[in-house]
């Protein structure tokens, strides 16, 4: 059987229950004394009684409260949301517990957690509605932030983990499940030894070493060899820190899949080793065979004056025309191992030249567009740009035929953006996957300057490499 608390209107108390006033106002100061609001509500919805932390907690006196309306009180949404709930209860006969609902009024914006259970007079008479509220403005607020930390958390590129001093993994971010291939949810509780690819022993000499290094000041900072769920091994990049909550000490890794950058690193290191061989060949058939052959005419003329003989103008103009041969492959030579300057202007310069020999060189026209040269005070970035320059315009004169590249360089706010475009004949979308080396390295090129790289087919066909990057870089 159902039970409801009871309120008898003034006109249900005969004059015989009047000796229980005294007794009433204890009751009330009792009800004052409460720390959560209380409020009854008649079939009309006014309040009838109303306690003094309620009153406080809207920011009004009970006088003020009492025999007014919520549509007095409250904006008319809120009032009639309200106003709902308590016709349910009525209706009903059962209470509704845990409402959670704004409760703003023009002093005040809240959120308050309410119980509603019927009221009945002395006849059981269902008369109305008595609440109990609760502000809990502070606690909406934590889970608000609490879950905008986690929306960051999860869409973070880098995997994040929180390990507890045992080694027992507590959480975990979608990044960190894929980069090692588990399911939502399915590393908790398991221990680290389980993510890298060493023996059980050493593995637990790692976990000790790194944990009794992240307890220090500072953070631990490495690379590691991890193992995927199906075996898989691979490197991270790996920060890891102590992190206190409550009075327990955790630790938080933040890794990284290092797998394209080592490779990428080892397909530079190929390609500078195949650049050596090829400068090699080039000073040996080149620069060497100039070198000895001036040698050899140079040592005619000793021979002619050694024998008191004059010597050939001919043969001396030969001799300056080689030498000067050589000075032109020794420049062209240096240009391609350093060809940006560090001045203001270097790398606007380095491009124009570069547009400059296309156009000589492999009948393509290809102009550079800048509204004004800018400036570049760091080397290795100018070097970066002018070598993704280079390979662009090599990559659409191998296999584009272009009839025209153009070279875009300029600045906006923040940001600076480098754009190769051609007219050539373009490429189908899967085929940006297999560009091969050089576009690999090109992307890294442009993370190197703290950009990104974007390959794409241009409006009137042909191919757009575009390199964006922030300003401060230069």
């Amino acid at each position: 059987m159902k039970t409801h608390p009871s309120f008898a209107p003034a006109n249900e108390i005969g004059a015989s229950e009047k000796p229980l006033q005294p007794r009433h106002d204890e009751l009330q100061v009792i009800f004052d004394s409460v720390p959560v609001g209380i409020f009854y509500k008649d079939r009309n919805n006014h309040f009838i009684r109303v306690n003094r932390a309620l009153g406080e907690l809207l920011g009004r006196s009970k006088e003020e409260l009492e025999n007014k309306s919520c549509f007095e009180i409250f904006p008319r949404a809120e009032a009639e949301a309200f106003w709902k709930d308590d016709c349910e209860v009525m209706a009903t006969g059962t209470a509704k517990r845990n409402i959670i609902e704004r409760a703003n009024t023009s002093e005040k914006k809240m959120w308050v957690q309410t119980d509603k259970v019927p009221c009945t007079n002395l006849r059981g008479e269902i008369v109305g509605v008595i609440g109990f509220t609760l502000d809990i403005t502070d606690r909406k607020r934590n889970e608000e932030m609490m879950w905008m930390q986690s929306l960051v958390l999860d869409s973070l590129f880098e995997g994040v983990c929180l390990m507890d001093e045992s080694g027992i993994i507590r959480l975990t971010n979608p990044s960190m499940d894929r980069m090692f291939g588990y399911d939502r949810g399915e590393l908790i509780g398991q221990s680290v030894h389980i993510l890298n690819n060493h023996s059980p022993e050493e593995s637990s000499q790692l976990v000790e070493k790194i944990i009794g290094q992240a307890r220090k000041p500072g953070e631990f900072v490495g690379e590691f060899q991890n193992r995927r769920k199906d075996g898989t091994p691979f490197v991270s990049t790996v920060r890891i820190f102590g992190l206190t909550i409550g009075e327990k000490n955790y630790f938080v890794s933040v890794q990284q899949d290092a797998t394209e950058k080592k490779r990428l690193e080892y397909q530079i290191l190929e390609v500078s080793d195949r650049e050596q061989q090829r400068i090699g060949l080039d000073l040996h058939d080149g620069i060497c065979q100039q070198l000895v052959s001036i040698a050899f005419a140079m040592d005619l003329v000793r021979q002619d004056l050694t024998a008191g003989l004059r010597p050939k103008i001919s043969r001396l103009q030969k001799i300056k025309n080689r030498l000067d041969e050589t000075i032109y492959q020794a420049r062209n030579l240096s240009h391609e191992l350093y060809p940006v300057n560090l001045v203001s202007d270097g790398l606007y310069v380095a491009i124009r030249k570069l547009a400059r020999n296309v156009n000589q060189q492999c009948g393509v026209r290809c102009g550079v567009h800048c509204e004004k040269p800018v400036a570049v005070h760091n080397q290795a970035v100018a070097t970066h740009l002018y070598r993704i320059v280079q390979e662009a315009v090599d990559n659409a004169i191998k296999h584009a035929a272009p009839a025209e590249i153009s070279i875009t360089f300029k600045t906006n706010g923040e940001m600076a953006k480098l754009e190769i475009a051609d007219d050539g004949k373009g490429f189908r979308r899967h085929e940006t996957k297999n560009f091969g080396i050089g576009l690999n390295i090109m992307r890294y090129r442009a993370n190197m300057a703290g950009g990104s790289l974007l390959i794409q087919k241009g409006k009137s066909g042909g191919t757009v490499v575009t390199c964006h990057f922030p300003k401060r870089m230069l």
